[in-house]
Parts: C-alpha cells; sequence; structure tokens
C-alpha cells in the first residue's frame, strides 16, 4: 500500500493507529519523516490531503505547533473533500488550544457541532470523535504528567463537549461521559466529575447493576475529593445498605466501599464519625480475614485509635 510508508524507520503508519502514536519518534527520525511525506506528496498522482496531513502531525511533534496549525489549515481548504479534512480541522482546534488560543478552537469546534448535528450519521462522527480523542490523549499513568499532555486534555474536553451536542444515542452518549470524566479527574475537577458521573447514571438505568455500582463508587469518592465529605456518606452509605440487601455484602466492590465510607467518616471529623469509621474498619478485618488492604486497615484504626 502506497499510503502506508515506514515513518523514520517505525511502523508502518495505519487509519486508525492513532497519529501520536505512529509519529512518536526522535528528532532525527521526525526530520526524515518530513522528507519522506514530502517526497510522497510530490509524487502522488492523486492527491488527497493524506501527506499534508501526516506532514502537519510531524510538524507539531517536532514542537512547532503554530507551523502545524498553518498546514493543517491547508490540508481543509485544499482538500475539502478529502478523508482528512474534520479531521484536520479537529486536531487544528487542538493545537490551538495548546497554544492558549481557546476562543480560535472553540470557534472552529462550535461550527462543527453546527455542521455535525445536520448530519445523519451522528453516532458514527462521535465515534470517530471519541476515538481521535483517545488517541490523542494516550498517556503512561505511571510516568510523570506533564503540561502538554494536560494542555491535550483540556483540548479534547472542549471537543468533547462539542460533541455531545450532537445529541448522540445514549450508548455513545455514556462513553463519552466516562471519557471525559477520566479527563477530569487527571485535573483534579473533581466537582466537574461529580456532575459528570451523576449524568452517566443518569443514562444507565438498562445497564447491568454491578456497572452502575462501580460508577457510584467513584460518584462517592469524587464527592469527597471536591469536600463534600456529606454528600459523599449519604452517597457510599447508600450503595453499601444495597449491596448489603442484594446478598454482596462479602464481596470486593463492597470491601472497597466500606474502606471509602471509613476514610470519609475520618476526615469528615467529629469524635462520632471517628468511632464510626473505626466500627466500619474493624467489621472489614473481621469479616473479610484474608481481603487485601488488611494491612492498611489494621494500621487506619491504630491511627483512628490514637
Amino acid at each position: 500500500d502506497p499510503r502506508a510508508p515506514v515513518l523514520g524507520g517505525s511502523a508502518p503508519w495505519r487509519p486508525g493507529r492513532g497519529p501520536r502514536a505512529a509519529l512518536s519518534g526522535r528528532p532525527d527520525e521526525l526530520d526524515a519523516a518530513l522528507k519522506t511525506l514530502a517526497e510522497l506528496s510530490r509524487d502522488d498522482q492523486a492527491p488527497d490531503g493524506t501527506w499534508r496531513y501526516l506532514e502537519a502531525l510531524t510538524t507539531s511533534r517536532l514542537g512547532d505547533l503554530e507551523d502545524a496549525v498553518e498546514k493543517l489549515a491547508l490540508v481543509e481548504a485544499a482538500f475539502p473533500d478529502g478523508p482528512y479534512a474534520k479531521k484536520a480541522r479537529y486536531q487544528r482546534a487542538g493545537l490551538l488550544a495548546e497554544l492558549g488560543r481557546f476562543a480560535e478552537a472553540q470557534a472552529i469546534l462550535g461550527q462543527a457541532a453546527i455542521e455535525l448535528r445536520a448530519d445523519e450519521r451522528r453516532d458514527d462522527l462521535a465515534q470517530t470523535c471519541l476515538a481521535m480523542v483517545r488517541s490523542e490523549t494516550e498517556y503512561d499513568p505511571a510516568a510523570p504528567t506533564d503540561a502538554n499532555h494536560l494542555n491535550r486534555v483540556r483540548a479534547a474536553l472542549l471537543l468533547l463537549t462539542e460533541v455531545r451536542e450532537l445529541h448522540p444515542t445514549a450508548a455513545v452518549e455514556r462513553e463519552l461521559l466516562r471519557l471525559r470524566a477520566d479527563f477530569e479527574e487527571q485535573l483534579d475537577s473533581h466537582q466537574d466529575r461529580v456532575q459528570t458521573l451523576r449524568a452517566w447514571l443518569e443514562l444507565a438505568e438498562e445497564l447491568p447493576a454491578a456497572e452502575r455500582h462501580e460508577v457510584r463508587l467513584e460518584l462517592g469518592i469524587a464527592q469527597g475529593r471536591h469536600g463534600d465529605f456529606s454528600a459523599a456518606l449519604a452517597t457510599l452509605d447508600l450503595l453499601s445498605t444495597e449491596l448489603d440487601q442484594a446478598g454482596q455484602a462479602g464481596g470486593d466492590l463492597a470491601a472497597r466501599v466500606d474502606l471509602q465510607r471509613a476514610d470519609m467518616r475520618a476526615k469528615n471529623g467529629g469524635n462520632q464519625n471517628l468511632e464510626d469509621a473505626i466500627a466500619i474498619l474493624e467489621a472489614h478485618l473481621a469479616e473479610r480475614p484474608d481481603a487485601a488492604g488488611r494491612t492498611q486497615a489494621a494500621f487506619d484504626i491504630a491511627e483512628l485509635h490514637a
């Protein structure tokens, strides 16, 4: 396939692989890739913007975001019906956001949303956007978070806001909201994450209870991280009661819920909350002698008694 070149000695680029993954490499490899792309663009007998789009992405990986923005604008202008015209527009919005030019990014995404709302293939378009967002925000959780990644996450949140305006089906919107909640956690935007998780739960009545329970646990944790311990305790206590009534009090989820309930009570302060936290942890140890985190629970009890 002539449209699957080896870029700088890396694996062939393939649609759907993710531009940042495909075009990662050392600066000398990326420089070599730019030369290859220029040759392919020059020799292409039926240009459709593919090579220029990849050239723009490679330029962005080299750190020249301003030049990449201009190249992406040319892709959209020169090949409006090409396979990468819309992707070039979204990529350009993302780079503008990375550059701090949020008003320009929002204007592009707002216009795109108006056009996409008129399209009958809303779910397909929304899924395409979600796939692009995932590829552009991939990161190693074990590595230190850098400013560039956080800027990409902020840009992705702008795009997710516009995609939601397409009014996709509930299944696609749930997928979007889960991705949004993950981004908000990375940005420590706990109040926003609380609202996003609540919105997800409103759309999840048809899903298995186990999946909804996991998200309700996340909601309680997010409420606590936001500092709303009373709301967190209400969420977690209700979840604990429902698990008990369903005969799942001895399960892994119930154990994690109990540990969070104890933690929230300890953070909420007051003698009664501290006593309740100790009681929850002691019951946790008694009911689950082989549970993971037993040592930490025992340590927490000793610390609360101190």
